[in-house]
């Protein structure tokens, strides 16, 4: 029995936000079935992923829209 991994994916985040991330994620689901992402960002954002994945990994990536992002030079005390 094949264990599935499920993981919460900052969509915006890294240095170079969703550019690098998006398509890293994308990749990892089609080099491992056992894998189940949820990117979480800006809506924008989440809407280009869906149209560019459509049903392709069907219930293995899901979409959660955050309301803000903090952004690199931001204050963690003051996100």
């Amino acid at each position: 029995m094949s264990r599935k991994v499920k993981i919460a994916l900052d969509a915006m985040g890294g240095d170079l936000g969703p550019q690098s991330v998006v398509p890293a994620a994308l990749a990892t689901l089609e080099r491992d079935d056992s894998v189940a992402l949820t990117l979480v960002g800006l809506p924008a954002v989440l809407e280009q992923v869906k149209r560019q994945a459509g049903d392709r990994y069907g219930e293995r990536l899901a979409f959660k829209e955050a309301s803000e992002v903090v952004l690199m030079d931001e204050r963690p005390t003051r996100a």
